[in-house]
C-alpha cells in the first residue's frame, strides 16, 4: 500500500518510516504522522488514529556518546508508539504533534 493513497486532500505528512509493532487490529510494518492523524500501514493493510487520541508525550535521551532521543506518545495502546532519532528533529516533532493534538 502507497501511502500517497491512503492521505486526503490537502493532508500534510510530518514524519514516516518504519514501524515494527501491533495495534489493535494487527501487526503493521509502516508509520505516517500527518496533521490530522497517524497512519499504520503495510502491504494491504492501514489503520487510521486521530492526534485527538494522544493521551501523553514523554521525550528520554539515550547514549553515552551519541545521543539519539526518544519521543513515546501513548494514545491509548498497550504500549506507547516509540519515535527515535536527532535530538532537536524529535524535540520539533513533539512541538508539533502537540501543537497539532489540542
Amino acid at each position: 500500500m502507497n501511502l500517497d493513497d491512503l492521505l486526503e486532500p490537502g493532508e500534510e505528512v510530518i514524519v514516516s518510516g518504519n514501524y515494527s509493532g501491533n495495534l489493535f487490529d494487527g501487526e503493521y510494518d509502516k508509520l505516517a504522522v500527518t496533521d490530522q492523524r497517524f497512519i499504520f500501514y503495510k502491504k494491504k493493510k492501514s489503520t487510521f488514529v486521530p492526534l485527538s487520541n494522544i493521551e501523553n508525550m514523554t521525550i528520554e535521551e539515550k547514549g553515552t556518546f551519541s545521543k539519539t532521543r526518544v519521543l513515546n506518545v501513548d494514545i491509548g495502546m498497550e504500549e506507547p508508539i516509540e519515535m527515535k532519532g536527532d535530538p532537536s528533529r524529535v524535540k520539533a516533532l513533539q512541538s508539533k504533534l502537540y501543537s497539532l493534538s489540542k
